[in-house]
């Protein structure tokens, strides 16, 4: 072989060799350089009032207050999602997830599963169907944001009904039994009613005047007075006869 042309040779396999060796150490240097810096963190993070797993619960709490002798009522919430495709908890329907707290007690919902990067809302609001007279509702709705980041994990936020940062789920109610009706006083009238009607005697009615006579003896007389009247005819009859034949 031609000397030169081996030296050529020799010349570019070291040159390669350099090449290969510069560009793996290089890498090695950024990739170490990487693991020893933090991640920036996202721009889109929210400043998180619950930070949790994937999937998490939610925790809602509520506060009733009445005298001792009140039975405690029962509240229904519903849980609804803001944009289509949110994950809602399992037992959900069309009208959302509904559950009941009763008295003072608290409970938590879920779990939310989430399987991609995205924010989700939802709004979360006592369901009051018809008045109740005397009870007093605290707050009746919350609005809730959950932002999932890159590794999956959650960050929660709570807002109130005007939109400032709630720590916690928490709905107050109470009851005050309403005042009784103040009742008039009765119609007095302007003279006292008539006395009931005096008899003589004493008596507060009329005497009993009626004929209680039995009605056979009644018969028996009108029988006699017939058969009398009859006998009176027949007599009178055959004396005027004797005394027309006298004449």
């Amino acid at each position: 072989m031609n000397p030169i042309r081996e030296i050529q040779l020799k010349t570019a396999a070291y040159a390669l060799i350099t090449f290969f060796t510069i560009l793996i150490l290089s890498v090695t240097t950024t990739a170490a350089f990487a693991e020893s810096v933090p991640a920036a963190p996202d721009e889109h993070e929210p400043n998180t009032s619950i930070m949790g797993n994937n999937p998490f619960s939610l925790r809602v709490e509520q506060i009733f207050t009445a005298a001792e002798d009140t039975e405690p009522p029962t509240f229904t919430y519903r849980l609804k999602p803001l944009e289509p495709g949110t994950p809602m908890p399992e037992g959900s329907t069309y009208d959302g997830y509904e559950f009941k707290i009763t008295g003072n007690d608290s409970l938590y919902i879920g779990q939310f599963s989430y399987k991609n990067q995205g924010v989700y809302r939802y709004d979360l609001s006592m369901v009051v169907e018809k008045y109740r007279p005397g009870f007093t509702y605290k707050k009746r709705k919350y609005y809730i944001e959950v932002n999932v980041i890159a590794n999956l994990t959650t960050g929660v936020v709570v807002l109130n009904e005007d939109g400032t940062k709630a720590e916690t789920i928490l709905f107050e109610s109470s009851y005050e039994a309403p005042p009784e009706p103040i009742k008039p006083d009765p119609i007095k009238p302007d003279r006292p009613p008539a006395p009931p009607p005096f008899y003589p005697g004493g008596q507060q009615t009329l005497p009993d005047i009626g004929d209680k006579m039995n009605p056979d003896v009644f018969l028996a007389l009108s029988a006699a007075s017939g058969i009398s009247a009859i006998l009176l005819a027949v007599y009178l009859r055959k004396r005027r006869k004797i005394t027309a034949g006298n004449k």
